[in-house]
């Protein structure tokens, strides 16, 4: 229109879509059907599975370690004399250790074992170390703040009075 200044709405449509014509016909693949605009590398890679005869494997996390992982199996507490108290059974890892009075809690036995644990606190305040007791009693130094649920101990300040079974 004369008299007002051009925007670009007043430029012509066809200019923007040609250009936009020649950028896609540059971006096509050759012979690669993934999606269009992709670095030269990435065209030539081919699916990995291509040459199983049935379908591609299921990735499972039961047994899974980082690479790299360096962490040690459960196994019976090193060095110092052995326990002559109740027996402390941890179920998952099959192993199975005499109750020694050096360890403060059930907490610190099953780190001397490398057994993985959770734990925050050390006190019975945060509930983190909460698990499942299979069998056996404990008694708590220090009580925790709020009892754990029916079945549950806290191992961070829990020791055994008889043969325990936990659920680790």
């Amino acid at each position: 229109m004369p008299g007002r200044p051009s925007t670009t709405a007043d430029r012509p449509r066809r200019t923007a879509r040609a250009s936009t014509t020649r950028r896609r016909a540059a971006c096509r693949p050759t012979a690669f059907a993934g999606p269009a605009c992709r670095p030269t590398p990435m065209r030539t890679c081919t699916d990995p599975w291509a040459s199983w005869t049935t379908s591609p494997p299921r990735s499972s996390i039961r047994g899974w370690r980082p690479a790299g992982s360096i962490a040690p199996a459960p196994h019976q507490p090193p060095g110092g004399p052995v326990g002559s108290g109740p027996e402390v059974s941890f179920a998952r890892s099959g192993l199975h250790v005499p109750w020694n009075d050096v360890q403060e809690s059930l907490l610190e036995l099953a780190e001397a074992c490398d057994v993985p644990v959770q734990w925050s606190c050390r006190t019975g305040v945060c509930h983190t170390c909460e698990l499942a007791m299979m069998s056996g009693t404990v008694d708590y130094y220090p009580d925790p703040v709020e009892p754990p649920a029916e079945g549950n101990i806290l191992i961070c300040c829990s020791k055994p009075t008889d043969d325990v079974v936990l659920d680790l």
